[in-house]
């Protein structure tokens, strides 16, 4: 069974040690650890609550993270072969698909996504993302529980 090490936060299958692979802590251990941390995956569209993300007092300021990488974007080559195969439609569809995999001009690929912090926790700096999923244009974010209680509850909402 995979479970979230308190440590590191990441998702790992322990052996009967306890002993995270990824961190080395004991995640039976919990001493001294803020156990009101968690973490969420929030993508572009995510609705976000009226709760600050580091330590879930309520707060309406938002803030916007933006992660990117180089490379795997389409090439100049592949707009000339589509234009040869397909002529003007080729292009077009060669700048469509540069949107829509949000790739630009430089061949990168950026994920913005936003998250409520209070003032006095944004003078600590804007979270850090643990992980980011170019494909599904999401981040994983250590946040408060109270935050992720409440954003789950904003999804539910959504689907519902």
């Amino acid at each position: 069974m995979a479970i979230e090490c308190p440590h590191c936060f990441t998702y790992v299958h322990v052996g009967g040690d306890g002993q995270c692979p990824s961190c080395r802590e004991d995640t039976n251990d919990v001493r001294g650890l803020d156990r009101d941390l968690t973490t969420v995956v929030i993508g572009e569209n995510s609705p976000i609550p009226d709760v600050c993300c580091t330590c879930g007092v309520q707060t309406r300021r938002s803030i916007n993270i933006k992660q990117s990488k180089t490379g795997d974007a389409p090439t100049g080559a592949l707009l000339v072969a589509m234009n040869l195969l397909f002529g003007w439609i080729g292009a077009i569809y060669f700048h469509a698909l540069r949107m829509i995999w949000r790739y630009s001009s430089d061949g990168g690929q950026t994920v913005s996504v936003r998250l409520t912090q209070c003032e006095l926790c944004a003078t600590e700096g804007p979270p850090r993302p643990l992980r980011v999923n170019y494909e599904s244009c999401t981040m994983r974010f250590v946040v408060h529980r109270d935050f992720k209680a409440r954003f789950e509850e904003l999804i539910r909402e959504r689907v519902g």
